[in-house]
């Protein structure tokens, strides 16, 4: 049955909308409003950003095996519409504490929901397109993230609402939590960006939650009582994943392919979440030139995707990973060297090009080391490996700060250096990786 168009678009919307969370309360207002509005801000950001993808990676498994069989839509419903509420209660006026936990709580259903959002793909999809829908999705996310910077501007700047419509500058003015200076020079009201990107994120998902015509639940239930019912040792995800684990020694290069991964995406997510406080606080960038660094990174890791999907046609995946991985170390060199706010730019450009890079990379990379009739198993655990990932690096970058006066550049300086030094590892685990002669299986993927 092919894919209807309504629902395709339905699912690429979503992820139009939920991008938005993640560049306003991962990446741009949320980093530097809880940096600025309390003592080691930074810190207590990246911990409560830790401890909430602990909480996922733990939970992935789980919701992957409800996801595979039970209805998808059914488990997105509550995840998505607790994320929304918990996102626009981030921009209640309370104690900062009070708001880090709403953070957490948002992100845990904001990442959790991605598990049965993914998971739709094969329900919106289907063989003959669903590489190409898979790319739609992508595209929105990227439309999306630059959607939701520009939708919260005139939320947090008096003086970009005083240039708007009156009609514009009232609706900002009624849901905003706080008011703002029209004074060119005040600091942006970043509070009032919450509660736009939550309302952004629903509109978005609401198509996909009601609307979208999807397989019914009750057919997929039966199949899995049937195969349950069959098989006197029905699978686990705890089962999964450690019997994952457990063959890893059996292929070595796999293995270091995986330990090299979660290293980098360790690093690159931290990156991801600390640009603007770095920027604004080791590089001394103003609210408006933090918000053109991450405008440019996000719009140049589109090309970078484009740039790296070319090489990989091209050249060896070991050889394309090491670009990619090349890209980084440049990045991590300007970002310690680089003083003046203009020139830093040229950091988010290259970071931008290195993102949307590594993650082409990383994925021809699993398809030319997995078998084939494993490939769904490690795509899984890939997928886990990556939201674990997500919890040593702001670890270390909270404790590597804390060594040094609050909002010091050279704290700042010094948590790059040791994210620079993970990054080191990363490619000496990659260096151990050794690729089939023939590596015809990332050629079919871009094909698709």
């Amino acid at each position: 049955m092919r894919a209807r168009y309504g629902t395709v678009l339905a699912w690429s919307l979503y992820e139009l909308g939920a991008t938005s969370f993640a560049m306003n309360l991962l990446s741009l207002h949320l980093p530097l409003d809880i940096a600025g509005r309390m003592p080691r801000g930074s810190e207590k950001f990246s911990l409560a950003f830790g401890l909430s993808m602990a909480v996922v990676a733990v939970a992935a498994p789980f919701l992957g095996h409800l996801a595979d069989r039970a209805g998808k839509r059914r488990f997105l419903v509550p995840f998505v519409l607790a994320g929304v509420a918990f996102t626009a209660l981030v921009a209640a006026p309370g104690p900062v504490p009070r708001v880090l936990v709403l953070f957490a709580l948002a992100n845990i259903a904001f990442q959790c929901a991605y598990v049965f959002y993914n998971a739709l793909l094969p329900d919106v999809s289907d063989e003959t397109n669903s590489g190409r829908v898979s790319g739609w999705g992508v595209a929105a996310g990227y439309l999306g993230s630059l959607l939701g910077m520009f939708l919260v501007l005139p939320f947090v700047s008096g003086k970009i609402r005083a240039g708007m419509p009156s009609f514009v500058s009232s609706i900002c003015d009624a849901l905003s939590v706080a008011a703002v200076s029209s004074n060119a020079n005040d600091a942006w009201v970043r509070q009032n960006a919450y509660l736009p990107t939550a309302l952004l994120w629903l509109g978005a998902a609401v198509p996909l939650l009601f609307f979208a015509r999807l397989p019914r639940p009750s057919s997929l239930s039966k199949k899995f009582s049937s195969s349950s019912s069959s098989s006197s040792s029905p699978s686990s995800p705890l089962r999964d994943v450690l019997a994952t684990i457990r063959s890893l020694p059996s292929t070595p290069s796999l293995l270091w392919f995986l330990v090299s991964n979660f290293l980098y995406i360790d690093v690159i997510h931290t990156i991801q979440i600390q640009m603007s406080t770095y920027s604004r606080y080791a590089v001394g960038l103003n609210d408006a030139q933090v918000q053109i660094l991450l405008l440019v990174a996000t719009a140049v890791a589109i090309l970078g995707g484009l740039l790296y999907g070319l090489l990989c046609q091209r050249v060896t995946i070991r050889t394309a990973t090491l670009v990619a991985l090349g890209n980084w170390v440049l990045v991590f060199a300007l970002a310690l060297l680089v003083r003046d706010p203009k020139a830093f730019t040229v950091v988010g450009v290259l970071a931008g090009i290195g993102l949307g890079g590594i993650k082409v990379t990383g994925r021809l990379g699993l398809i030319a080391l997995v078998p084939k009739e494993r490939m769904t198993e490690f795509f899984g655990f890939f997928t886990l490996a990556g939201e674990a990932a997500s919890v040593l690096g702001p670890f270390l970058w909270a404790v590597t700060l804390t060594l040094f006066p609050d909002r010091s550049p050279t704290g700042y300086r010094a948590g790059i250096s040791v994210l620079f030094v993970v990054l080191v590892f990363a490619i000496g685990a990659f260096l151990r990786v050794r690729f089939p002669r023939a590596e015809q299986d990332q050629e079919r993927f871009l094909g698709r």
